[in-house]
C-alpha cells in the first residue's frame, strides 16, 4: 500500500511537471536581461504551459526552445524598454594583441536589432559615428596603444540604454628601430 502511494505521488508529480514550467526573468545592475528555472530575489516569474514546451521539442516541430522564445517574446512585447537575450562583443576578444592589421569587431546580438533602438559603438570613450547600427565592421589605421571598445543599445523613444562590457585590446606596430621584428 505505501508503494502504491509513492507510485502515485510520482506519477501525479511527473503529469503536473509535464503540463507547466515556470520560467524567472529580471535585469541585473548592468542591464542585462537574465532567465533561469530558478528563483531569483525581484525576479518576474512567468508561467509556460507544458504543451508549449512539448510541442518545441517534437521532431519536426519548431527547434527545442523555439515555443518558450516566443512566449517570452510575446510577454515583453508589452512592456517597452530593451528584451535582448543576448548582446556582447564576439570580436575583438579580450586583452586581444593586433600588429599593425584591421581590428575585426562584431557583436552577439539576440534577438535582431528592434525598430526604433540604435546600436553605438565607442572606442575609448569616443562616439563611432560611421558604424551606427553596424553588427561588425573593421577598424584600420589605429596607432599604437591601448583601446576600450564599447557598444550601446538606445531607446529611441524611452531613452532606456543597455551596453556591453567593454572590451580592452592593444594595437602594436613595427618600431623604426627595429622594423624587422
Amino acid at each position: 500500500m505505501q508503494l502504491l502511494r509513492h507510485v502515485f505521488a510520482l506519477c501525479l508529480f511527473a503529469t503536473l511537471a509535464s503540463h507547466a514550467a515556470v520560467v524567472y526573468k529580471w535585469t541585473d545592475a548592468d542591464g542585462v536581461v537574465h532567465f533561469s528555472d530558478q528563483p531569483v530575489e525581484g525576479a518576474e516569474k512567468i508561467t509556460v504551459s507544458g504543451e508549449s514546451l512539448n510541442r518545441s521539442a517534437s521532431p519536426g516541430g519548431n527547434p527545442p526552445g523555439g515555443n518558450l522564445k516566443a512566449l517570452l517574446d510575446k510577454a515583453n512585447a508589452s512592456k517597452p524598454g530593451l528584451h535582448y537575450l543576448s548582446f556582447v562583443i564576439a570580436t575583438p576578444v579580450k586583452e586581444q594583441t593586433f600588429f599593425d592589421e584591421p581590428v575585426p569587431v562584431s557583436v552577439v546580438l539576440d534577438p535582431p536589432l528592434e525598430d526604433g533602438h540604435a546600436l553605438n559603438w565607442s572606442l575609448n570613450g569616443e562616439v563611432l559615428t560611421d558604424e551606427e547600427n553596424r553588427l561588425s565592421f573593421q577598424l584600420t589605421d589605429l596607432a599604437r596603444g591601448t583601446y576600450v571598445l564599447a557598444a550601446t543599445i538606445t531607446d529611441l523613444g524611452t531613452h532606456e540604454q543597455t551596453s556591453t562590457p567593454p572590451i580592452t585590446f592593444y594595437m602594436h606596430q613595427h618600431s623604426v628601430l627595429a622594423p624587422h621584428k
